[in-house]
């Protein structure tokens, strides 16, 4: 698959069309412009806060798509998902392009709001990709979108409860 067609693809899946959904995540070929979207995404998405970790998400994007795809994958595992790993992450590479639009941050407020939307957006287009890859409903998509977000908090509340009486060693 050529890029200028890989780049078709990556829209029809951020516009959340079933066919371009269930034809990127079917592609062998949509592995190297998963990957190519997912650096061009971070480095960009990461240009306002300096060159240095903008260069470093050329190498660290891919990574961080592979491992969060992994997490959902598990998730959706979990509810009952039945696709593949590689038939979630492909379209899921495709729609990281999206956080392309970190480059906004360089206009003061106004990028900000953008990437508060868009991140809004990819969510919903992450719930799309999740239930058409995986096979399951809606809800269940959802709660594969949305228990990531809420597992960092649920964690750290976990690990801080009463952890001061540990680490005191109080009688």
């Amino acid at each position: 698959m050529d890029l200028f067609k890989s780049f078709e693809s990556a829209l029809g899946v951020l516009r959340r069309d079933p066919t371009a959904i269930a034809a990127v995540s079917q592609d062998q070929g949509a592995l190297v412009p998963g990957l190519f979207f997912a650096s061009l995404a971070g480095f960009l998405g990461m240009l306002p806060g300096g060159m240095t970790g903008a260069l470093l998400m050329l190498v660290v994007a891919p990574l961080a798509v592979f491992s969060g795809v992994f997490v959902l994958f598990l998730i959706a595992r979990l509810l009952g998902g039945s696709g593949s790993y590689m038939t979630l992450w492909r379209p899921c590479s495709h729609a990281y392009l999206l956080n392309a639009v970190g480059i906004a941050l360089f206009v003061p407020a106004l990028g900000l709001i953008v990437v508060v939307i868009s991140s809004i957006y990819y969510l919903i287009v992450l719930v799309s990709i999740v239930q058409a890859t995986q096979h399951i409903s809606r809800g269940r998509a959802i709660a594969v979108a949305i228990i990531p977000l809420g597992l960092p908090i649920v964690l750290y509340a976990l690990l801080s409860y009463n952890t001061s009486d540990i680490l005191l060693l109080h009688p």
